[in-house]
């Protein structure tokens, strides 16, 4: 945008003033020369008198003559030099406002130059302060980098945008989002810095952590040209950090000599650091949802192994309802059953099978979590019904509630058998605490193992004895206990 504005910067037209200036001429030597003109004219005129009262010759010996006679000629001849020194004051004078009128117009026109350029920065500013509330709203990493160098690019008009992301080992800067011609090719290329490249500005600020710029990067010593840019006339490196560790570098590029200054570096430092933040921001989201995730991948796994192990007490977990005006079903009806149920779970949806061309089955697997828990058939009462839309989304919902309910009652069933077996475990740790001694202690552990857990004999030892091989071996103390 500078690049843009700069052009119209150009340098003032000089006024007459100024020509008088440039010439060497000032108004304080015009007037002088005019009033010594002028004041010629006194001792002309009065010989010219003298000679026409006398009827003297126009000669040069009048003239000296009438000069060394006539002692009011030598006053007379003083008037060039008198009036040429007053008229110099005047002209100082006119030098005093013509220099004081330039100055003004020199100042009103910085004036304008800087209003100028306060508008330009107005307007950056403004644009900064949109694009950092747009990208507080981006959550996605790939999305936030795309973001910030297409607005960076497109707002200031700068002739290529990137930004490189430091790796967790710091060795090299790796490019992870660029704008402009070359973009394609060089995110395409896989275009990376090692950290430790001398001749590279975008590597230097990683390395400083602080703002390189360069304004002709012809001149530059330690630059690396890059073949996909070769517009490339001025740069910007600015290290983006978080926390005081530099994490990436937000470079631009632009095509004309010297067009960054320090409101670019502090425009692109303010961008930078809301980078940062943006970033850190994406990163945490992104590892709350991987760790979101992996919680309920855990929770599906969890819930299929319990479900697997639960088993319902009626006819092993299946229930059926026939209707008093229907006839029970054979074992043929069963193995269609079966057939409607498999083809429901392959397709993980409420699905219409026709068995045949009069009669329909709605069937639907029961999900909970993404994961199947059972399924759910209704066979129409008379041949001629039918399945409509509103039936089927009936069902579905229906089946929701069925599996949260399931679900409910599975963890309540969980709960309170857990519940039952700590509370076992602190009746029997209660018993054992008051033993008074070695032999009540296994008795009592044992009969209350034994009568807990239904078993039909319990022998319970304490300690261990070597014997001359060095192997361990049960001391005599225990206790054996019949149920």
């Amino acid at each position: 945008m500078l690049a843009q504005i700069q052009p119209m910067f150009k340098p003032p037209d000089l006024d007459n003033q100024d020509k008088v200036v440039v010439s060497g001429i000032s108004f304080t030597v015009r007037y002088a020369l005019l009033g010594a003109f002028f004041g010629c004219l006194f001792p002309l005129i009065g010989m010219g008198m003298l000679f026409f009262i006398q009827m003297l010759p126009f000669t040069m010996s009048s003239v000296v003559e009438v000069q060394r006679t006539e002692p009011l000629l030598w006053i007379i001849d003083t008037a060039p030099f008198f009036l040429g020194w007053f008229a110099s004051f005047a002209g100082r004078r006119e030098d005093r406002l013509r220099q004081a009128y330039a100055l003004l117009k020199q100042d009103e026109r910085n004036l304008q130059r800087l209003t100028r350029q306060l508008e330009v920065r107005t307007k950056q500013l403004l644009t900064s302060s949109e694009i950092s509330s747009h990208l507080s709203t981006i959550i996605n990493l790939d999305d936030l980098l795309t973001e910030v160098v297409n607005q960076i690019r497109g707002r200031f008009g700068y002739y290529h945008a990137h930004i490189y992301l430091l790796d967790e080992e710091y060795r090299r800067l790796t490019l992870a989002e660029a704008a402009g011609p070359a973009a394609k090719e060089m995110k395409a290329g896989g275009y990376h810095i090692a950290l430790d490249t001398s001749t590279n500005l975008v590597a230097r600020a990683a390395r400083t952590g602080v703002i390189v710029r360069v304004d002709d990067v012809r001149t530059e010593v330690n630059w690396l040209p890059n073949p996909l840019l070769p517009e490339t006339c001025s740069e910007m490196a600015v290290p983006i950090k978080l926390g005081g560790q530099v994490v990436g570098v937000l470079d631009v590029l632009k095509e004309e000599i010297s067009s960054m200054d320090e409101g670019d570096a502090d425009l692109l430092h303010s961008l930078g650091n809301q980078v940062a933040v943006a970033i850190r921001n994406a990163r945490l989201f992104a590892r709350a949802e991987t760790a979101l995730a992996e919680a309920r991948l855990a929770q599906e796994r969890y819930s299929e192994k319990a479900w697997e192990k639960t088993k319902l007490a009626s006819e092993a977990g299946q229930y059926l309802y026939v209707n008093s005006e229907a006839p029970a079903p054979d074992k043929r009806d069963w193995e269609v059953m079966t057939e409607i149920e498999q083809e429901a779970l392959a397709q993980k949806h409420a699905v219409i099978v026709e068995q045949d061309a009069t009669e329909q089955t709605l069937a639907t697997p029961i999900t909970l979590h993404n994961r199947v828990i059972g399924s759910l058939q209704l066979h129409a009462a008379g041949q001629e019904s039918t399945w409509s839309e509103d039936d089927m989304a009936l069902v579905e919902a229906v089946v929701d509630q069925l599996a949260q309910t399931a679900e409910n009652l599975r963890l309540f069933d969980e709960t309170r058998e857990r519940a039952s077996r700590e509370q076992t475990i602190r009746e029997i740790s209660d018993k054992l605490r008051a033993a008074p001694s070695l032999e009540i202690l296994l008795e009592t552990a044992a009969r209350e193992l034994g009568q807990r857990l239904g078993v039909r004999h319990t022998v319970l030892e304490f300690g261990t004895q070597t014997d001359a091989n060095g192997r361990e071996l049960h001391e005599s103390t225990g206790v054996e206990t019949d149920v």
